[in-house]
């Protein structure tokens, strides 16, 4: 079934690899897109550098929202996080009202698929919850802190579209306890309140 100007516009814009093939022949991507026939003199008359210059201001943002929902992991990579990113942001384009927590998920997935181990587990177990009908969820993971690794306990509730998380280092005694907490007393680490959106 053809597809009108704005549905064809949206495609262009989120695809860069198409807007390259757009920019060599509009004629061509038209066809592709199958393109209505009363939209395609509008289509072709568009001005390639524009829509090269909206399509990266729409990843720039895609960037800033999961920057915004996975902030540790986006440190861990530092400057290669906006390449690391523009490379995950080629390959899918997500739409809906959950959009950036998938987008963000799909982000740390995709850094673990190829082996890079800096994506943040207690982020993505984070935005996995978030996107779960769960109401309470628990985690046992590694947490580096004061130059060693930790157990933590990560717990995430849920309660009228309100998530909470808290995440509790765990401490033995003559390993990695504090002078003055109790050695079998979690310790509370963070704590985190959140909207799903």
């Amino acid at each position: 079934m053809p597809v009108d100007l704005t549905t064809a516009l949206g495609t262009l814009l989120s695809d860069a690899a198409l807007r390259a093939e757009f920019r060599r022949d509009p004629a061509a991507c038209a066809e592709r897109l199958d393109l209505c026939r009363e939209d395609r003199h509008a289509f072709q008359s568009l001005a390639p550098e524009e829509l090269e210059v909206q399509g990266v201001a729409l990843v720039h943002k895609r960037r800033r929202e999961v920057a915004r929902l996975a902030p540790e992991t986006f440190a861990r990579l530092g400057p290669a996080a906006e390449a690391l990113f523009d490379e995950h942001a080629t390959r899918r384009w997500p739409t809906g009202h959950k959009r950036h927590v998938e987008d963000a998920l799909a982000f740390l997935e995709h850094l673990e698929a190829s082996g890079d181990r800096r994506a943040c587990r207690w982020e993505r177990n984070r935005l996995r919850f978030a996107l779960s009908s769960q109401r309470l969820a628990f985690h046992l993971l590694p947490l580096p802190r004061y130059g060693r690794v930790r157990l933590a306990l990560q717990v995430l509730a849920s309660a009228q579209g309100v998530f909470r998380e808290q995440l509790f280092g765990l401490a033995w005694p003559g390993k990695t306890a504090r002078v003055g907490s109790p050695a079998s007393a979690p310790q509370k680490l963070a704590s985190t309140e959140f909207v799903n959106e």
